[in-house]
């Protein structure tokens, strides 16, 4: 058999296509995340004096659905104001810098919040900025120390400083680890701030603890610091070294830079140590979070807002050709098709105006939201020219290949804001606000998990999206026999 390396080249995302778009309603945002504190956090708000407060949240580097910091604190932060009847919304600053961070928390403070949650150091600029400032409006930051505002910073009367012991969490990684069984063990941090640093030599000191303490003296351990909060191909190249030189585990701790890890481990069956939320489902096959997308296109189809897709099935007829013959007024379908209804429009003999908008998102996701898969690109093991193979394949995920495919009007995987404008600015796509819009998303959850056995996978999942969508199988039949199915074919 043939053994292919597959890379990640292009992305599709889920949009809803509509004849004669109007305008719809934006939605607001709403945020998330939590950490394990050592300090007494907020004191709660009685029920009569709910209405006294409303409560935002600043993002961080991440988003709210970032599988790490940002997510634990909006879904404590909702969940709290929820059961307490108070008003919550969730801000996102349109880059990472003080500047565009003071300007997420005075735009929520001139819309009538009074309690800001800022979760992470890099706040400790614009809590200087803001805080004193606002004396009637509660600052709470999270793992925002002392030091990290300043040795001459007053800390005023409204402002609460979260400080954790993220070592504790770190040795009793390293002290189970080892534990279990694991004596070739790996740290791979975020940037190197307080936070992380705590993580890590936690970490390090559970190892040597629970070496000791079972009498062990061949416990390997590698450590480094990615020096950002996000995952990319430099990582993961330095993950599948560690993995292929035997490493059997890695506690990857820093926001979306578990990604990497999670990546090289699901190639060669290793295993990934998270931190902040249950991030099991990046390379476990669990597909529960596809639950809310096809309750709503259920429910879309018996209410005759989309075509059955069980009379398509049954008249060979697909979605793209149903509203290309304008038969229905509404599809729900990847971003792929806004090249291909581009290039229908331009001969068609019979025209007609089009749009697209971003697709609802399950509640507690932030708009923008959206289910994705890719399109990978391989290379032949037994290939003559593998390495000019590779040069392609490495142009292809670079920013000057990702504007080439966005030229096609595809999204490609590394997208970016030009990489919107070149697609904005393809013959053919629409000039409607919505449609713009669309083009820009806030997460994309992969419906694959990152493994070589993505053919196969792909194979369970057209399968049981047939049953699910012909209302053969109910959706969580459909999902639990995906659950059953998928972790079978990735070992």
């Amino acid at each position: 058999m043939k053994k292919f390396i597959a890379i990640v080249m292009v992305a599709m995302f889920a949009l809803s296509m509509v004849a004669c778009s109007q305008p719809a309603a934006e939605e607001t945002p709403a945020t998330e995340e939590t950490p394990a504190t050592e300090e007494t956090a907020a004191p709660e708000a009685s029920a009569e004096a709910a209405s006294e407060y409303k409560v935002a949240m600043i993002t961080d580097y991440g988003d709210i659905t970032d599988q790490s910091f940002n997510q634990t604190t909006y879904e404590a932060c909702k969940a709290f104001c929820e059961e307490k009847g108070i008003d919550f919304n969730y801000f996102k600053p349109a880059g990472d810098s003080d500047a565009e961070r003071v300007a997420m928390i005075e735009s929520s403070i001139d819309e009538g919040y009074n309690v800001v949650v800022m979760p992470g150091y890099a706040f400790a600029g614009a809590i200087k900025e803001t805080a004193g400032t606002y004396s009637d409006v509660t600052f709470i930051a999270l793992d925002v120390s002392a030091s990290d505002l300043g040795d001459d910073y007053q800390l005023p009367s409204n402002l609460y400083c979260a400080v954790y012991q993220e070592e504790l969490c770190g040795y009793m990684a390293g002290y189970a680890a080892v534990k279990l069984g694991y004596k070739n063990l790996g740290f791979l941090g975020g940037m190197a701030v307080p936070a992380v640093v705590r993580y890590g030599y936690g970490f390090v000191q559970g190892v040597d603890a629970a070496a000791a303490a079972l009498g062990l003296t061949d416990v390997k351990l590698n450590y480094v610091y990615g020096g950002q909060f996000y995952g990319d191909a430099d990582i993961t190249a330095v993950m599948d070294t560690w993995y292929a030189n035997g490493t059997e585990v890695v506690f990857a701790c820093g926001g979306g830079i578990f990604a990497s890890a999670a990546e090289a481990a699901a190639k060669v069956g290793g295993k990934v140590i998270g931190v902040d939320v249950d991030q099991a489902a990046i390379i476990d096959g669990k597909y529960d979070f596809m639950k809310p997308t096809y309750d709503m296109v259920i429910a879309q189809q018996k209410d005759g807002i989309c075509m059955d897709y069980g009379y398509l099935k049954t008249s060979s007829l697909h979605y793209s050709a149903a509203f290309e013959n304008q038969q229905c007024a509404m599809v729900n379908m990847g971003s792929w098709f806004i090249s291909t209804l581009e290039a229908y429009m331009k001969d068609a003999e019979t025209k007609f105006n089009w749009g697209i908008v971003k697709y609802p998102h399950p509640a507690g996701a932030e708009a923008g939201s959206t289910l994705g898969t890719v399109t990978s690109l391989a290379i032949n093991a037994d290939s003559p020219k593998a390495e000019a193979a590779a040069d392609f394949i490495n142009w292809c995920v670079s920013e000057e290949g990702a504007q080439a495919i966005a030229k096609t009007g595809t999204f490609p995987a590394c997208g970016s804001a030009a990489t919107a404008e070149i697609i904005k600015s393809t013959e053919g796509f629409p000039e409607d606000s919505n449609s713009v819009d669309a083009l820009t998303t806030s997460n994309v959850y992969l419906e694959m998990p990152y493994t070589q056995y993505a053919s196969d996978i792909e194979t369970i999942l057209n399968a049981e999206h047939d049953a699910i969508m012909t209302m053969s199988e109910t959706v969580d039949e459909g999902i639990q026999n995906m659950n059953d199915q998928v972790p079978a074919v990735l070992g």
